[in-house]
């Protein structure tokens, strides 16, 4: 049996926006964003050349209620591997509902993990080991 999927249009949407504002960081005469979807939710394409891919993770709230955010562990690997394959940076992008956060993820096997993630889908799947990223690895993104 496959794993459902949770992804809303407003969470793609809010993808594109964080995207695009998150490749405004990058000095350019063009940029492209190309959705992906899957392992990882984008490709950041300057004057013509790959700068990056990127992950987002939509939550609800504000961060500053955490000292650190999680991810699955599995998802992050997976996301690593792809951006060690293409020779470019993976930015971890948390949307939360009043700011959003990047972090240029480096050393993330040094991070604790531990078991997390949600219970009240009753989902099985939604529960697996989680990478614990502090906050303060993070940086704002202008809004």
């Amino acid at each position: 049996m496959n794993r459902p999927r949770y992804v809303r249009r407003r969470d793609v949407e809010n993808e594109i926006r964080v995207l695009k504002r998150f490749s405004n960081l990058i000095p350019a005469k063009t940029r492209e964003i190309i959705q992906m979807g899957g392992d990882y939710d984008g490709k950041i394409i300057i004057d013509g050349k790959l700068s990056c891919i990127c992950e987002v993770k939509g939550r609800t709230g504000t961060g500053d209620r955490f000292e650190t955010w999680h991810i699955a562990r599995s998802k992050l690997d997976r996301c690593v591997t792809h951006a060690a394959f293409m020779r470019v940076p993976l930015f971890l992008i948390f949307t939360w509902d009043t700011d959003d956060f990047f972090w240029n993820v480096k050393d993330h096997e040094k991070l604790p993990v531990r078991e997390g993630g949600r219970w009240d889908r009753g989902d099985r799947h939604d529960v697996e080991p989680m990478t614990d990223i502090p906050r303060v690895l993070f940086k704002k993104i202008p809004a």
